[in-house]
């Protein structure tokens, strides 16, 4: 015995065993703190001072080493794992439609997991954090994926400790001190100039993703509101597309005014997932992939981004005199900034937003409504309104006063929404028929 409590025991000629000998509730106990000689004098000497000071403090040494023990043969999980328990569990049923979009899962999925992932919580240290936010100039180069990511991952970790993973929190303020202050890069979505949007419309395919492409560039709509649209929010007797909070970005309800250009892709679009828009290889999802438009560009050689088009649309806007600039980012949804403007704009705009929408998808589309209403003018029956308007439509082509934009009004007033469906063709030679 060296003193204590702590015994030297010899057990064999080739082996002993270091024990830690004490009283408690007036019975002699023991318990083992190793083996001789893998267990040195020094080792053996604190686990010794370790268990006195336990049962110092009322515990029983036995407990106390049996929960040590258990703690050490537990399969400490992966960062991978408790990144899914934690997603599945808690974080998506907080998401927007479940997080089916894969907004707040995508920067841990690709900017966490494949370098940290196969770490247990016990493993994981400060420099491995800052490797891999440092990995190919992250956290510098992209500061709002790098921030995301990194946000996301602490609350990971978080839970992981919850559960009782070891991991030292203090680890993620050492790491983020480590890294430093990310340098702000001005990061643009490429952008199309607004001169090349009616050449390259008319060369989207008429399959599910060219539908979904033709009406985010009709409307100008975030892509994951054209990703995941259902039927149901479209009223094509009002023309509009309602979106409700959980659907928005702003996490506020948003009508869309919808172009007649657009009717003609909300048709025949039914299937059992529910949405306007499917993948055309009906994988595990059914909803287009968030990459469907970003693949399709790359294919065209086409330098720009689905969110890119919002910039064209509010470059067109202004560099013709559209509308200022409060109305083109009302048409594009953003949230308003100021609390004067949102005052002022206690209204949606929405007949003033329609007038805009309306000229942009006429240009895209490369057929005015000034063309479009002299030509339903001519299919139309023959009733006394029609002939009226015929009258005036024969006065303003022999530079009569009737204005494009009254005709424009007429035909968006007086025409059925199914006369819009299906338009056959004009020339100007029909001019002289009927």
């Amino acid at each position: 015995m060296t003193g204590g409590g702590l015994t030297f025991k010899v057990t064999s000629p080739e082996s002993a065993q270091w024990l830690y000998k004490y009283s408690r509730h007036g019975r002699e106990t023991s318990i083992g703190l190793g083996g001789y000689p893998s267990i040195t004098l020094k080792r053996a000497r604190e686990l010794h001072m370790f268990y006195r000071s336990q049962k110092a403090e009322g515990k029983d040494p036995v407990a106390v080493k049996r929960e040590r023990e258990g703690r050490e043969r537990h399969v400490w999980r992966t960062l991978e794992t408790i990144a899914q328990e934690y997603f599945d569990t808690v974080r998506q049923h907080e998401l927007k439609g479940g997080g089916v979009a894969g907004r707040w899962w995508s920067p841990v999925k690709l900017h966490v997991l494949p370098r940290l992932g196969r770490k247990t919580l016990r493993d994981l240290t400060v420099d491995d954090i800052v490797a891999n936010f440092q990995h190919e100039g992250l956290w510098h180069k992209k500061r709002s994926t790098a921030e995301k990511a990194f946000s996301r991952m602490a609350q990971i970790l978080r839970y992981g400790k919850s559960e009782m993973e070891p991991f030292d929190l203090t680890k993620l303020e050492a790491a983020r001190a480590k890294l430093g202050k990310p340098k702000h890069v001005a990061v643009s979505h490429r952008a199309l100039p607004w001169q090349d949007v009616p050449a390259m419309f008319k060369e989207i395919p008429d399959t599910s993703m060219g539908r979904a492409l033709q009406l985010m560039l009709l409307t100008v709509a975030r892509t994951a509101m054209v990703r995941f649209a259902k039927p149901e929010e479209f009223d094509t007797e009002a023309m509009l597309w309602t979106l409700a909070p959980e659907r928005m970005k702003t996490e506020q309800p948003f009508r869309l005014p919808l172009p007649p250009q657009a009717l003609p892709l909300l048709q025949g679009q039914r299937d059992d997932s529910g949405y306007l828009f499917t993948s055309d290889y009906k994988q595990k999802n059914p909803t287009l992939s968030e990459n469907a438009f970003t693949n399709y560009f790359k294919r065209k050689g086409i330098p720009a981004t689905g969110h890119g088009f919002r910039s064209t649309f509010t470059d067109w806007a202004l560099e013709n005199g559209i509308c200022d600039i409060q109305t083109a980012d009302m048409c594009l949804a953003h949230q308003t900034k100021s609390k004067v403007q949102a005052a002022y704009f206690r209204s949606d705009m929405l007949q003033v937003r329609r007038e805009v929408m309306g000229l942009w998808a006429d240009y895209i589309t490369g057929e005015s409504a000034h063309d479009r209403a002299f030509r339903k003018i001519r299919e139309a029956s023959d009733t006394d309104h029609e002939k009226e308007m015929r009258a005036i439509l024969r006065d303003a082509e022999h530079g009569g006063p009737m204005t494009p934009t009254e005709l424009g009004r007429w035909y968006r007033d007086s025409l059925e929404k199914a006369d819009i469906l299906d338009e056959p063709t004009f020339s100007p030679d029909d001019r002289d028929k009927g």
